[in-house]
């Protein structure tokens, strides 16, 4: 049984839902007090010099790209030159993609144009064409 259906079943656990920015959020509201437990990613984490401890792992994952369907885009060393857009740069700890493997990639970062929306603005502009990849 997971945690979540368990506290459906108790008087006494509650768990409810709080929407956030990201792991960074999470965090600052960990140590405020003003949550009890959040999902948070380990790089986050170590970033932040957090004290907490972890209960689990959800998966292990360095960098997802989304891109639409009809795009040119088939394998990482592709992306050169390609516009990207990826969470909000304040909120988000993570590095621009490289391309270090496979027989169209180069062992040097990708050049892309990189800029930072939140998600559903994100989806608007993959939808509409004005970049060509999520991060």
């Amino acid at each position: 049984m997971n945690l979540a259906a368990a506290s459906t079943r108790s008087r006494s656990v509650r768990i409810p839902t709080v929407a956030t920015a990201g792991s960074v959020t999470n965090l600052q509201m960990l140590e405020l007090g003003t949550i009890d437990a959040a999902l948070v990613l380990g790089d986050a984490a170590v970033a932040l010099g957090t004290r907490g401890s972890a209960i689990g792992r959800l998966y292990e994952t360095y960098i997802h790209l989304a891109g639409r369907r009809d795009s040119r885009f088939r394998h990482i060393g592709d992306l050169r030159g390609a516009r990207a857009i990826s969470g909000l740069q304040a909120r988000a700890v993570h590095s621009p993609p490289t391309a270090s493997s496979g027989p169209r990639a180069s062992q040097s970062a990708i050049d892309i144009t990189m800029t930072h929306h939140k998600l559903s603005a994100a989806i608007r502009a993959l939808r509409s064409g004005t970049v060509d990849v999520v991060v």
